[in-house]
C-alpha cells in the first residue's frame, strides 16, 4: 500500500490532482481492467460427446412445431451451448435452438427441470439447470422452436443390411 500511496502522491503533484482521487481512479481503472478481461473471455462451446454422435445419426426434416406434449418419456439432452436434443416416447427426436446456455444440462449431476403448463413444453419456455445433489439452479436457457429429427437414410440402410444379415 505504501507504495501505491507514494506512486499517487507523485502522479498528484505532476497534475495538479489530490492523491486520494489519483488513488480512487487507478482503482478504478484496475476493477475496469479486470472487468474487461473477464468479458473478454466467452465461454468454450461445451459438448456432450454422447448426444453429438446421436444428433449425428439424424437429420431434420423441416416441420417445425412451437410445443410437445410433456410425458415421462421424455428425455433432454443438451448437445452444446445453444442446442438441445429432445426424445419424445421410444424414437421420436426434436431438436431445439436455445437462447441462452443449456450446456450444464448435460452433466451427470444435473438435470433439465422446468413448468409444465396446459401439458406441453414450448419455444420461449425457460428451462432450469438443477445440480442433482444440492438442488440449486446452477444455469437457465430459454428453449427455441422444436425441428422434428429422423434417421439419417445411410443410418437406416446400415440398419436394415446387419438385420437382413
Amino acid at each position: 500500500m505504501r507504495n501505491y500511496t507514494t506512486m499517487a502522491k507523485s502522479i498528484a503533484g505532476q497534475c495538479c490532482v489530490s492523491p486520494i482521487r489519483v488513488t480512487r481512479m487507478a482503482s478504478a481503472a484496475c476493477l475496469a481492467a479486470i472487468g474487461l478481461s473477464a468479458c473478454a473471455t466467452a465461454p468454450s462451446n461445451t459438448v456432450n460427446e454422447v448426444a453429438l454422435a446421436r444428433l449425428q445419426t439424424l437429420e431434420g426434416t423441416g416441420e417445425t412445431r412451437t410445443c410437445l406434449p410433456s410425458g415421462t418419456n421424455n428425455r433432454f439432452e443438451a448437445v452444446d451451448n445453444n442446442r438441445v436434443l429432445v426424445r419424445t416416447g421410444v424414437s421420436n427426436y426434436y431438436l431445439s435452438r436455445t437462447s441462452g446456455d443449456c450446456s450444464k444440462g448435460s452433466r451427470f449431476a444435473n438435470r433439465f427441470q422446468f413448468v409444465v403448463r396446459g401439458g406441453n413444453i414450448c419455444a420461449n419456455q425457460i428451462v432450469n439447470i438443477v445440480d442433482n445433489n444440492s438442488g440449486i439452479i446452477v444455469g437457465a436457457c430459454s428453449l427455441g422452436p422444436f425441428e422434428r429429427m429422423r434417421r439419417k437414410k445411410a443410418v437406416a440402410e446400415d440398419e436394415a443390411t446387419s438385420l437382413d444379415e
